[in-house]
């Protein structure tokens, strides 16, 4: 789950994952992670989806990645799948410059904070503006 939190940073949950430093791992080493728009849908943790990395309109060339990993990171299933949907990433693991562990200043809860480079901090505040109040969902391969 991502949350906001203050005017410019947000709260990131990922299911199954208890400790913060594996959080952090987890954001760092995953060899595909997307922040995607599911369109409203909740998706629960381990489901497979096909997202627009690298086109918004050729299904084609469609990604399948997983929903946010429970105890074991799923695998991207090997093939588009024509039935499945097709979500709207919004930004990539290749977009972020860094994710590092904090705590919430009001509860001390650990929390893991990420940074995004050029032009796709201007694309998830964009996002975020035009979408207040409505999910996004971390995929992983």
């Amino acid at each position: 789950m991502i949350q906001t939190r203050g005017d410019n940073q947000i709260v990131v949950e990922l299911p199954g994952v208890d400790d913060p430093e594996q959080a952090v791992d987890v954001l760092k080493e995953t060899a595909l992670l997307e922040i995607i728009y599911p369109g409203g849908a909740s998706l629960p943790p381990g489901t497979i989806v096909q997202t627009s990395l690298g086109t918004v309109t050729d299904t084609a060339a469609a990604t399948p990645s997983a929903a946010t990993p429970d105890s074991d990171p799923a695998v991207a299933a090997p093939t588009p799948d024509p039935n499945l949907p097709v979500y709207d990433t919004i930004v990539s693991g290749s977009d972020l410059s860094d994710a590092f562990v904090t705590r919430d200043p009001t509860t001390g809860q650990p929390l893991v904070a990420f940074e995004l480079s050029g032009d796709a901090s201007d694309t998830f505040y964009d996002f975020t503006v035009e979408h207040i109040g409505q999910s996004m969902s971390i995929v992983v391969d």
